[in-house]
């Protein structure tokens, strides 16, 4: 059959959602080894600075989009041992959210301290009742159901932040939400 017949049209559908169920099934036994402890770890001392960097760099054409700013205070250096990895997709995933869920020409952010980094939003926030059942599995808060995703990326925030004997908190940002991640001292 042509590729732009019907039938070529329904298969290319069909093999995108074949990848996004791949692609969630990857994601969920991921988060399954990090859970019970058998990824594999490849801790290096890493310049929270320079992956914050590298992060904003690939999401900020997906910012721009949106015409939203992010910004990176720092005012000096947080270094850590960890997998660069895991915390690069953690933090991916945390500004991905940060700008699915903020509205157009907002801004986002980013601040690096002595002990840990937050990332703050401007988008709807999440409410009390909401914030500990987003870190389950396949959880979505119903008004986010209409926007991509899988209910994963804060399962697996929590699960990298664990593996580096990290906190993961939600807080409010008036509007938005703020979430602190905090490395043992």
């Amino acid at each position: 059959q042509p590729e732009d017949s019907p039938l070529g049209d329904e298969l290319e559908i069909t093999l995108s959602e074949l990848d996004q169920i791949l692609a969630t099934f990857q994601a969920i036994l991921e988060l399954s080894r990090l859970e019970q402890g058998t990824s594999h770890r490849h801790f290096e001392t890493l310049s929270m600075r320079e992956l914050w960097q590298d992060v904003i760099e690939l999401a900020e054409p997906q910012a721009e989009e949106k015409q939203q700013t992010i910004a990176l205070h720092h005012n000096d250096d947080f270094q850590t041992d960890g997998d660069r990895s895991l915390l690069f997709r953690m933090c991916y995933n945390l500004l991905d959210n940060a700008i699915k869920y903020s509205p157009e020409k907002s801004g986002i952010d980013i601040t690096i301290n002595g002990h840990g980094w937050s990332i703050a939003d401007q988008g709807p926030g999440i409410s009390d009742e909401e914030k500990q059942k987003v870190f389950r599995r396949l959880y979505r808060i119903d008004s986010s159901r209409t926007l991509p995703g899988y209910g994963l990326g804060l399962s697996l925030a929590q699960a990298v932040a664990r593996l580096h004997s990290a906190q993961i908190a939600l807080t409010d940002n008036h509007p938005g939400l703020k979430v602190i991640i905090t490395f043992p001292a």
